[in-house]
């Protein structure tokens, strides 16, 4: 009789484990609705812990630097500034090297002009002597100009090999500015270069400096100088509307030039002659580019 018993237990025991087994998955109303309560709660739970405890922001910043390499035969044109003690009459402020030669800017006055303004000093940049003591004393003797206040106002552009350096000269601090003249290094001779610069407000030069966009004639003529090679590199002449883009600029006159950030393309505007008397600027007819030679 025993073991029938025993038989019965194990059973027993065989029905109990399947049946709570098939209630373990068993899918409910009551599951439904947690299962459906965990897909929603769960998300919003961990972005929080997300956000609360997430490590400091990292910024990645990508950094690209074009370098453009010259010719290796032109000589490199560097600029490094120097500071010096404070003196009443002299203060180097920055020395720009030009190939053999170097010019010292440095603040001054003269007996021609007693206005505070930047004076220029050439000298070799090896072996330091000085070759022009004062180059705006130099330039007025050679007739450059006349006027007591005007002086030579800043360096524009150092060819490469050296030999020719170009300034901008006008009347310090005043709006009266500004004339481009060409230093010969060699011959110690200043030449007034109008035909490749027309004004301030009529000619625009590149990011480098190296090359001049402007309208001279009224605006009917667009001419593009090179100055490195201290000549006029494109010419048009224009025959329906100018370049003046607007008449209502400090100086009454405004033009529409841009070079590219290569400095390989220039995109200038020609405009309408007339104008509505209400408004300050012209209507546009056309723009137009010009691809520069390399």
């Amino acid at each position: 009789m025993e073991p029938e018993n025993l038989n019965t237990e194990e059973q027993g025991i065989d029905v109990e484990s399947e049946e709570w087994g098939s209630n373990l998955h068993r899918v409910t109303p009551l599951s439904k609705y947690l299962a459906m309560a965990l897909f929603v709660i769960i998300p919003f739970i961990g972005g929080w812990i997300g956000y609360n405890y997430a490590p400091e922001k990292v910024v990645e910043v990508e950094k690209v630097v074009y370098l453009e390499i010259q010719n290796s035969s032109h000589n490199d044109i560097s600029e490094s500034v120097k500071e010096m003690a404070e003196d009443e009459t002299e203060h180097i402020e920055a020395t720009n090297k030009v190939g053999d030669a170097a010019v010292e800017v440095f603040s001054c006055t003269t007996v021609e002009n007693a206005y505070p303004h930047s004076c220029f000093k050439l000298i070799d940049a090896q072996s330091g002597v000085v070759m022009v003591e004062q180059m705006t004393a130099l330039a007025r003797e050679q007739g450059l100009f006349s006027g007591e206040r005007t002086a030579l106002i800043n360096t524009i552009y150092e060819s490469y090999d050296g030999s020719k350096i170009y300034f901008m000269v006008g009347i310090p601090g005043s709006s009266a500015c500004c004339s481009l003249v060409e230093f010969n290094v060699n011959t110690k001779r200043f030449t007034a270069r109008s035909d490749l610069h027309k004004s301030v407000v009529e000619s625009i030069f590149s990011s480098s400096s190296r090359y001049i966009a402007s309208a001279f004639n009224e605006g009917v003529d667009f001419k593009i100088a090179d100055l490195e090679l201290g000549e006029i590199i494109y010419e048009e002449v224009i025959s329906e509307g100018n370049l003046q883009s607007t008449g209502c600029s400090m100086f009454g006159f405004g033009v529409d030039i841009e070079f590219s950030i290569y400095e390989n393309k220039v995109v200038y505007g020609i405009f309408e002659e007339e104008k509505a008397d209400d408004d300050c600027d012209y209507r546009l007819i056309e723009r137009k580019s010009y691809q520069i030679p390399r």
